[in-house]
């Protein structure tokens, strides 16, 4: 869930622990994520109560298998059927958004999108297409990292104006 790190690398992290103005880079605790999130007040008020951070980043990845072209049939339905000459696009999409954990200022909402085309063989095993899938969101949520990182001024500008 939310606690889990699968798509970011160290790299990454301290690519956004160097940015301007930031003090650390703090995972969320299971303890302080609630049973059920309807919304980030949820998790906004367990972080507040706790003294955890200042701002969160909120983001959720849709990753997708298709066989052929744009337009073609998700995965699922024609893997039986997939020849290992076919190609499969995966398709990865990252939305974050950046909150401000008292106020629920969003300072930020982005996403990111990433293709990538790869052989049919590689649904031949499962071992390398959970690996094609962790490796087509590792690279979305890198240039996710790039997307926070050139809007970072944005985002910090405004906490200029606090006491």
């Amino acid at each position: 869930m939310l606690t889990v790190r699968e798509v970011e690398s160290n790299a990454d992290l301290e690519q956004m622990a160097d940015l301007p103005q930031v003090a650390s880079l703090i995972p969320i605790p299971r303890r302080l994520i609630p049973d059920r999130i309807n919304t980030t007040l949820d998790v906004r008020r367990n972080l507040a109560d706790a003294h955890i951070g200042d701002i969160t980043l909120f983001y959720s990845i849709d990753t997708q298998a298709l066989v052929g072209d744009d337009d073609a049939a998700p995965l699922s339905k024609l893997k039986k059927s997939l020849q290992v000459d076919q190609t499969v696009t995966m398709r990865s999409r990252i939305t974050a958004t950046l909150v401000d954990v008292r106020t629920g200022f969003i300072y930020l909402q982005t996403q990111t999108d990433l293709s990538e085309t790869l052989p049919g063989w590689i649904w031949t095993r499962q071992d390398s297409a959970n690996h094609a899938h962790e490796n087509v969101e590792r690279k979305a949520f890198h240039a996710l990292v790039g997307e926070i990182s050139r809007h970072w001024r944005d985002v910090i500008t405004p906490l200029a104006w606090r006491p």
